[in-house]
């Protein structure tokens, strides 16, 4: 547009300057789009870091961690690289996706940092539960009654079985064997290798036989686990070493038992039982301890509970597979 065109017609100066600001603006957004715009500044990776992986990193002690699992070797510690690459990389778009914010995981995370901060409480506590040698024995000293050795009986036998399916005739006359057995015991009692002798000719008991039908030392409730209760509470009510129980009749055959010996009950020695008192005393403290720590937390954090609302909470039936794996568990044993 000639210049003559402005200085004739002022009005037109306006316009032709908004025309001219418009230009250089356009000029220079595509001056801007014409070349790639700079990345924004992304953090510097910390020293303990050998790779990033979005806004998270790749520590060397996780490499270190995974190397364990792989060869030993460059290709080891590549592929180990990776699969620590590939796992922050599910990590990140299970964060992405929602997926970590189902509750099922979050209860998962909330158990797992329960468990691992209450072990750590636990072992802060065990240093302040250690049981000194002197409390030990103070314990013993005023408890030595809970700490006793059962009474052990030293028994011999001979066993008289009882063939399955026999007859009548054959009972009466295995049992007329065994009372004559049990008379040459009685009249031959001051000869203390008469019972091992008869033990070794009559008996049918095959693991004291040819020991002279000697069984050993032992508690009454070896015996039961033995023997039918019958047998237990005739050789546990025998007097006096040497005495004889008369024949006792079972499903399976015709007892005769001889007490060698007796140990009656007494105080277990104090080194024998040392260790198991320190342990019931620090298991003690232990709870002692943590039962303080839980009442101090309960005054720091507040606990609310509305009884109503915990009554209306259904109580789930037990599982069929969790009763039979309750059942198959041994009894606690019991604590003196």
């Amino acid at each position: 547009m000639p210049a003559s065109l402005f200085i004739r017609r002022p009005w037109l100066w306006p316009v032709a300057w908004s025309s001219a600001v418009l230009a250089l603006v356009g000029a220079a957004w595509l001056a801007i789009r014409s070349r790639e715009l700079p990345e924004p500044q992304r953090p510097e990776m910390p020293l303990e870091a050998v790779a990033r992986v979005g806004s998270t990193f790749v520590t060397a002690a996780q490499l270190r961690d995974g190397m364990q699992r792989a060869p030993a070797s460059e290709a080891g510690r590549a592929a180990a690289l990776e699969e620590q690459i590939r796992q922050s990389l599910l990590l990140a778009e299970a964060e992405r996706s929602g997926f970590t914010r189902q509750p099922e995981l979050e209860e998962a995370w909330r158990s797992l940092v329960v468990r691992r901060f209450r072990e750590q409480l636990e072992s802060q506590l065990q240093s302040e539960a250690v049981v000194s040698d002197a409390e030990v024995d103070a314990y013993y000293a005023s408890h030595s009654e809970r700490f006793m050795s059962p009474e052990q009986r030293r028994l011999a036998l001979i066993f008289i079985p009882l063939p399955p399916g026999a007859g009548e005739s054959r009972v009466r006359a295995l049992e007329q064997e065994c009372r004559i057995i049990h008379q040459r015991a009685v009249a031959e009692a001051g000869d203390p290798g008469s019972f091992a002798t008869l033990a070794r000719q009559h008996s049918g008991h095959p693991a004291s036989r040819h020991a002279g039908g000697e069984v050993g030392w032992l508690l009454s409730a070896q015996a039961r686990r033995a023997w039918p209760a019958a047998v237990v509470e005739a050789a546990f009510a025998l007097g006096r070493d040497g005495d004889l129980t008369a024949p006792i009749a079972t499903a399976e055959g015709w007892y005769i038992l001889k007490r060698l010996g007796l140990r009656p009950e007494q105080p277990l020695p104090l080194h024998d039982v040392r260790e198991r008192i320190r342990g019931q005393l620090a298991k003690a403290r232990m709870q002692d301890l943590e039962d303080r720590q839980f009442a101090e937390l309960r005054a720091r954090h507040g606990v609310e509970v509305d009884a109503g609302r915990v009554a209306a909470v259904e109580v789930p039936a037990v599982k069929p597979a969790l009763v039979r794996s309750l059942a198959q568990q041994p009894p606690a044993s019991p604590v003196p």
